[in-house]
């Protein structure tokens, strides 16, 4: 993560040490089922059609009401696709991964719905 901006809803990661640039990263991510937007970072070295992080906004999150776990969670997901890009298995199963927990989390903000509307 790349520090010294102001608070917002996004971050950005350099993904150089992972031996890979902002698009394919992108790219890779995408096939993984998660929506990742290649973004130079703070004094990037790469031009700015190459890129060499990556943006990831936390209202995507929120959204799924994911918290600290389920962040740290994607993250790791985030990092195995990282490491292998090109692995076809590894993004099978980081997909199969991000659609499983998209519907437990749903099913579990369902579960607190009923109990807020119940009263309980």
């Amino acid at each position: 993560v790349c520090p010294g901006r102001t608070a917002c809803a996004r971050s950005w990661g350099d993904v150089r040490s992972k031996d890979v640039r902002g698009g394919p990263a992108e790219g890779a991510l995408g096939k993984a089922n998660m929506t990742i937007n290649q973004h130079a970072i703070p004094r990037d070295p790469q031009r700015r059609t190459i890129t060499s992080g990556i943006r990831v906004g936390s209202p995507a999150l929120t959204t799924r009401g994911f918290c600290e776990l389920e962040a740290e969670k994607v993250g790791h997901l985030i990092a195995d696709v990282l490491e292998a890009p090109e692995d076809d298995a590894v993004l099978r199963r980081v997909a199969g991964d991000v659609t499983k927990g998209d519907r437990t989390v749903s099913a579990t903000m369902k579960s607190k719905a009923a109990t807020v509307r119940s009263g309980r």
